[in-house]
Formats: C-alpha cells, structure tokens, sequence
C-alpha cells in the first residue's frame, strides 16, 4: 500500500501537528506500508541532502524510516507567496502531486486540503482530533461539500468525542476509526531521576517542581496554572512551549517560562517533574472546541510521573480517576491547587500515580496506533 500524506507545514516546525503527521508516518511505514509525506519549503532555505536527517533527528524518528518507506517531498513555495497563503497553494499542489502516482489514498488533516484531495483523487482518508467541524454552522457548507463525497473513504478520529460528532452526522461506524495519540518508547531514553534531569537542565534542585509542556496561548487554560502557581508560592513552576512573545502570558513569581524545544528534547523537562499538570480548565474543549485529548497525555503518562488535570470526557478516556492521574473540577483553580498541595505533600500517592501511568501508558505508543490505521486502511481497501 503507498499514501501520500499531505502536511502544509514546513518541517521541521515548532508546531504539534507537525510532530503528529511525523510520527505517525514513520509508525505506518514502520507497519510495512509505502508513505510520502509531502510538505512545502521556504524559497530561502537551501537545496539540502541531509534534510531528511535533520527532520528525523528534530522529531526523534529512527534515520532507517527513510530507507524503509518513508519518504519526505518537499514542493519549493513562490516567492510571492506569502503567509498564511501558502497553506492553501501547498494543499493545491499536494492534490494534483497526487495525479497518476498509484497513491492507493491521499490522508490529510487539513479541512481545505480536503477539499482538495477529494477533488483529485478516488480515496481519501482525513485525521482529526476536532469536533468544531461537525458542530458549528460555519463549517456547515464545508460539510455539504466533503462528507457527501463518495472519494471520503475513511475518517481516523483521535478520540471517542470526535468519532461520536461524525457517528451523529450519519457516518457508518465502520468509516470511523478512533486511534488515540501515542508515545515513541525510544524518546523516554535514558530514564532520568527528577534530580539529574534537574541538573541536566540547570533547573532548581530542591523543592517541589511542576511541569507544563505544550502549547502557549490563551486557549489552553494558563490562566488557571498561573491562579494555582500563586495559590502555592513554594512550589516551582515550569511551562515549556512559548514561541515568540504571546499576548497573554500567565503570571506568577513562581511560574517560569521557557521557549518550545524540540520534541525529541522534551523529555528531561518531564523527568525533572514531581508532578506534570494538564492546566484544569474546560476551555480549551467547551469554549474553544479545539483542544481535544491534547497529545502531551501520552508523553505524561510514559514519563511516569503524577498527572494532575481536569475532570473532562476526553481525558477520561485515557486516565482513570486516582489511579493514574487526578483528576479535579476544571475552573476551579483554587481547589485544583489544593489537590496539588496535598498530592505533592504525598510521596506514597506520588509513586503509586507513577507506577499506574507507566502501565498504562504502554497501549499508546505510535506503533500501536499506526499498526490500527494501517488495518483500518487494508479493510477499506477489501471492502471497497
């Protein structure tokens, strides 16, 4: 089987779904089928062999991908393209890259790209974790134009809400595959003891340490980490993922912020933790609808450190309620900072959340989830 999976990021990128359609792609090759990730390259960055390698290496992916079906194609963008413009031309020429080339099925995250790809190509397979698309009306004419397409074989959902949003728009259940995010096992290596993570990354030695690692915006609920950094002054704070400089940046005396590194240097960050928190607020997936099962869960869980988060559907598909993680009211930042309190002041409760989040965190690893895709794709296939 051969794919052409479209991303219209430049790689390497800072962005996670870039680091999402990396590891995935190498996972399915990895599963025996035939991937080109194509993707678009800046007009200044120069022709460069070792490209390839430099993707690989800022992703943490085996380099022997490349030689054993995976395949990066970049498509040089315009000059005078520009901006957020070069999205939709990328995902034009993507399309009719994909003409004649014996692609069994274009795959895409992109909801314009979609549109695209179902206008070139027979099948076609879209990813998502979001569940806007099937529930708010401007999306509605988006959804005339692709979900009646006879070309849309397949929809791969990151969770169990976004399969049940297209369930509710009529899809067959067999059309809809739910494959959780997962984890790279070799990314967690070497396993690092809190204090020589510290060291490593010339962080403070001593005194409890909590780590954020994601993306930083005002859709992510920091504005609820920053209330419980102030509810709990002796207790350090970290939040790796600012790029640039925000609008809005949370703050505390305790909160320090470091830029996004790149995700094969995540881990010591994590390791360095007593406790890793997703920020305990329902924003980011009732407000905003765009953060669903957010990917840093799987990479918190195979840490092996306590996980504090909120109380939500989509996290309790994966962690269980005291026994992996706790889990508290969301926008409750004052009680979320209690169970904090008390959790960091439990060193019995810490080893026993580690111990059950390595455990679990072994069904969601990228192979696991790309040898499912990698079925579900096969059966379409035959059925078809």
């Amino acid at each position: 089987m051969k794919i052409l999976y479209v991303c219209h990021e430049p790689l390497p990128s800072p962005y996670t779904n870039t680091e999402q359609i990396v590891k995935t792609a190498a996972a399915l090759a990895h599963a025996g089928i035939d991937v080109d990730v194509i993707a678009p390259r800046r007009p200044s960055e120069p022709a460069d062999d070792r490209h390839p390698q430099k993707i690989a290496e800022f992703y943490g992916i085996p380099f022997d991908a490349l030689d054993n079906g995976l395949r990066i194609i970049e498509r040089v963008v315009p000059r005078a393209i520009r901006g957020n413009a070069i999205r939709p031309w990328h995902d034009v020429v993507a399309s009719s890259f994909a003409r004649g080339r014996g692609y069994d099925f274009v795959y895409t995250r992109d909801p314009f790209s979609l549109l695209t790809a179902l206008a070139a190509h027979p099948r076609v397979i879209f990813e998502t974790y979001r569940i806007d698309l099937n529930s708010r009306r401007r999306f509605a004419a988006w959804r005339h134009l692709c979900y009646r397409r006879a070309a849309l074989l397949g929809i791969v959902a990151h969770s169990r809400m976004a399969r049940d949003s297209f369930l509710k728009l009529g899809f067959d259940p067999g059309r809809v595959l739910v494959a959780h995010n997962g984890f790279a096992p070799e990314a967690m290596i070497p396993r690092l003891s809190s204090a020589d993570a510290r060291r490593r990354l010339g962080l403070p030695p001593d005194g409890p340490l909590v780590t954020y690692a994601g993306h930083v915006d005002g859709t992510k609920g920091l504005d609820e980490l920053a209330a419980m950094a102030r509810a709990l002054p002796e207790v350090h704070f970290i939040v790796v993922g600012q790029m640039g400089k925000p609008r809005t940046v949370p703050r505390a005396p305790n909160i320090r912020m470091l830029p996004r590194v790149p995700p094969a240097q995540v881990a010591p960050y994590l390791f360095a933790a007593d406790c890793l928190v997703i920020p305990p607020s329902a924003k980011p997936l009732r407000a905003h609808r765009r953060t669903v099962l957010p990917m840093k869960t799987f990479l918190y869980l195979a840490t092996g450190r306590p996980i504090i988060g909120p109380d939500l559907p989509d996290l309790r598909e994966i962690l269980t309620p005291n026994h992996d993680a706790v889990l508290v009211e969301p926008d409750r930042p004052a009680a979320a900072a209690a169970a904090l309190g008390a959790l960091l002041a439990d060193p019995g409760r810490q080893r026993e959340l580690a111990t059950n989040a390595l455990t679990t965190s072994v069904r969601y690893t990228w192979q696991a989830r790309a040898d499912k895709i990698a079925a579900f794709l096969h059966d379409l296939l035959d059925r078809q």
